[in-house]
């Protein structure tokens, strides 16, 4: 056996209609010590936000996946909706478990100034949770049997010294299955909800939005929720999201899709919206670089006619 290099450094360039044109810069050194600690560094870089964030990881008991990691990071975003700078120092600890779950406890400190609607405030937050998630896939790019399941449960609490009382859920499941004559069915469902004495103390990142290239197509990134009274969207307390899309290969290298997105966010301080829904037709590219994906969507509750949702890279 050759041991790998103690330093990697990476780049990645890619791009997607919510974030437009995007970057990445990672340096990697994966032996510190003889004990194998290792150093994280990577900055991000797109047209709508800008992250870096530094982690310094202890392997646990199982290496691969088991962790204990030191986090230190920034980060801005800046959208149609709201924007936000951020500030956060974590600790987070991974461990197995039965039934090939994968289990992070977590706590974090953030400090965060936003903007939203009519609500610009600078919000610190002691973050504790849990997380648990299960994965499997036949195929990292092209899978006929695929499944990811996420559960989180968050929150903070005046008592911890953070200015908001909230506690927070979200459950993701995404799902690929293989049918007869080549046909792939792909599934998404997203729940959230939250609780919360004061909603518009709550920072945009701990409310729900929907809308975007992996939400609901049709609609621009985080575009939909409950509104105020000049009707900008300021995010809701609760999340319900499906979507449905049946994809077939014409060609080795090209396919086609139909897809059904539904659902919004709901709750908080806000007038709640009806459920939207978009519709549409699009185009799969197995490119050399991985899966392309260009949908043409409709929203069948909005006075656009049509909007291109362009992705690059898996469906998850």
């Amino acid at each position: 056996m050759t041991p790998r290099k103690i330093h990697k450094y990476s780049a990645g360039l890619g791009g997607s209609t919510d974030e437009g044109l995007r970057g990445r810069l990672k340096y990697n050194n994966r032996r510190l010590n003889t004990a194998g600690h290792r150093l994280n560094i990577e900055l991000r870089s797109s047209l709508i936000e800008q992250r870096f964030l530094s982690a310094y990881e202890i392997p646990r008991a199982h290496p691969v996946d088991e962790t204990l990691s030191l986090q230190v990071g920034i980060r801005r975003e800046d959208l149609n909706v709201f924007n936000t700078a951020e500030a956060q120092v974590g600790l987070t600890e991974t461990k197995r478990r039965p039934w090939g779950w994968l289990e992070t406890r977590f706590i974090s400190v953030k400090e965060q100034s936003f903007d939203v609607a009519s609500d610009n405030r600078t919000t610190t937050l002691i973050l504790p949770g849990l997380r648990w998630t299960k994965r499997r896939s036949d195929d990292p790019l092209y899978p006929l049997d695929r499944y990811a399941i996420s559960f989180e449960i968050r929150g903070s609490a005046n008592a911890l010294v953070s200015d908001v009382d909230f506690a927070r859920t979200l459950l993701s499941i995404r799902a690929v299955y293989g049918l007869p004559q080549g046909i792939r069915l792909l599934t998404r469902t997203e729940l959230g909800a939250s609780w919360v004495e004061n909603f518009r103390a709550l920072p945009p990142s701990e409310r729900f939005f929907a809308g975007g290239d992996t939400s609901i197509r049709g609609y621009a990134l985080d575009d939909l929720g409950p509104v105020d009274n000049s009707r900008r969207v300021v995010g809701g307390k609760y999340l319900a999201v499906a979507s449905v899309e049946v994809e077939k290969f014409v060609s080795e290298s090209w396919g086609l899709a139909l897809f059904c997105d539904a659902g919004n966010a709901f709750g908080g301080s806000g007038q709640n919206q009806e459920v939207k829904l978009g519709i549409g037709l699009g185009v799969r590219w197995r490119s050399p670089i991985g899966p392309v994906g260009i949908d043409l969507a409709h929203p069948l509750d909005d006075d656009s006619l049509a909007r291109i949702h362009l992705r690059i890279g898996g469906e998850f």
